[in-house]
């Protein structure tokens, strides 16, 4: 995972929720601290882009609500909508 991946899915609509890409952006910073020398450059650098990543996350509303607010089912009349928290 990479941010350019990331980005072209995020202007192909490919999420369905912002739980999805947040686990694509865990993914990559996982893989980068992973993957090079602990102490290197991109290391320092991947942290660096995971405190930012994660302040700007804390100051994001707490429950997400699909554009469409489209219903998954119905009962009784009643539609049942769909919600996703970031908890």
């Amino acid at each position: 995972m990479d941010l350019w991946t990331i980005r072209e899915r995020l202007k192909k609509k490919y999420y369905w929720s912002g739980v999805e890409c947040i686990q694509d952006f865990q993914q990559m910073i996982c893989n980068a601290l992973v993957y090079n020398i602990p102490g290197s450059k991109i290391v320092a650098q991947t942290r660096r882009l995971e405190l930012a990543f994660l302040t700007k996350l804390v100051g994001m509303p707490k429950v997400e609500v699909d554009e469409a607010f489209a219903p998954i089912k119905q009962k009784k009349g009643k539609f049942i909508h769909s919600i996703t928290t970031l908890d």
